[in-house]
């Protein structure tokens, strides 16, 4: 097999690991490509295999499930807020997130920023059922059921490449749904990190095997 980022050799970088958050009863394998680092699942998964791999209880989908979960993704989400809030300067700025679960910072951002129209994409209907049951404007389904007229002035892509079978497709994608002077925002695991490289086959951004690819600044 070669890389499928750079089409370079690759070796494999973990055996043999094991879901150890909720526990998925297989054993997942790990590889590295020797030029440019990319590191992804090996086998990829099929996408009806990643699916499965989400149970109902999955942290994403349950942002404000506990008191000590509902504060630190509040926290998380206020500094997210500052940031996007700076590439929302336009009246009737168009806001996109893919992969955005129940898109509860939605709430707060409009009300800092209430010329910005909401827009979210998820593919999991339990939790796009509770998006709307509070008014948020989010659709079942993935990046491509989107329609394609439609431009945004930034997309949100937070913790979403590494979850995807074809994360290049998704970048492309997401840019022919971009207005020429959009901005796409992207938050993944980075491979080069110290965390990594202590923890290593242990690593929480490695999210077994929930996580398919994963990439480092040089990726």
């Amino acid at each position: 097999m070669i890389c499928p980022l750079c089409k370079s050799n690759q070796q494999k970088l973990f055996s043999d690991l094991k879901d150890l958050e909720y526990h998925c009863g297989e054993s997942f394998n790990f590889c590295k490509c020797t030029n440019c680092s990319f590191v992804w699942l090996s086998p990829t998964p099929s996408q009806e295999s990643l699916n499965s791999f989400y149970p109902s209880n999955y942290h994403g989908f349950n942002t404000q499930s506990n008191y000590v979960i509902k504060i630190l993704y509040k926290l998380v989400n206020y500094f997210r807020i500052k940031k996007y809030s700076s590439f929302l300067k336009n009246p009737n700025s168009n806001l996109l997130d893919v992969g955005c679960a129940d898109a509860n910072y939605f709430d707060t951002l409009k009300k800092i920023s209430p010329h910005v129209h909401c827009t979210g994409i998820e593919n999991n209907q339990e939790i796009v059922s509770k998006a709307r049951e509070y008014g948020r404007n989010v659709t079942l389904g993935t990046i491509d059921d989107l329609d394609q007229s439609l431009k945004y002035d930034l997309i949100i892509m937070n913790n979403l490449i590494e979850h995807v079978r074809n994360p290049i497709q998704e970048l492309r994608k997401a840019g022919s749904l971009l207005k020429s002077d959009g901005v796409i925002f992207i938050e993944t695991p980075n491979t080069d990190s110290w965390d990594f490289n202590l923890f290593k086959k242990y690593w929480g951004g490695l999210h077994t095997p929930r996580h398919t690819f994963l990439f480092n600044p040089r990726s």
